[in-house]
């Protein structure tokens, strides 16, 4: 189920993705937490409940993040950076925005964003611009 979850989800995030436009990473985010209230019951299933321990638990999780960071590091890879320090800075790059985009979802989810005082758009937007890989 947790495996399906990240496929639905890397789909849709995917399909929207603007990252070749202007709007950069902005609609394979907004894809990204439409499935995470459209779906919170498998949201949480992806990324709350314990892992068994089992091989294929972190197979799952890194091919999860590994479609991110494959993005981010193409598009780093533009400015001039190259070898470890590329894959260093891509790393750092696609963490920072996971960890950033899995917050807001996580408080979408929860029914908590209200506190943070904006609409998903405007959050999404102020999270793009402090957080979103360039």
């Amino acid at each position: 189920m947790t495996r399906r979850g990240f496929e639905i989800l890397q789909g849709s995030c995917e399909a929207a993705s603007t990252l070749e436009t202007l709007l950069k990473w902005r609609g394979g985010s907004m894809a990204y937490l439409n499935f995470a209230i459209d779906n919170p019951n498998l949201y949480k299933l992806m990324f709350d409940v314990p892992l068994t321990g089992a091989p294929e638990d972190e197979v799952i999780l890194r091919g999860g993040f590994a479609g991110l960071l494959d993005k981010v590091t193409l598009q780093m890879s533009g400015r001039g950076l190259c070898g470890r320090e590329l894959e260093r800075q891509a790393c750092a790059s696609a963490r920072r925005f996971w960890f950033a985009l899995h917050g807001l979802a996580s408080l979408l989810i929860a029914g908590r964003a209200s506190i943070l005082m904006g609409d998903v758009e405007e959050l999404l937007d102020d999270l793009l611009e402090h957080v979103a890989p360039t």
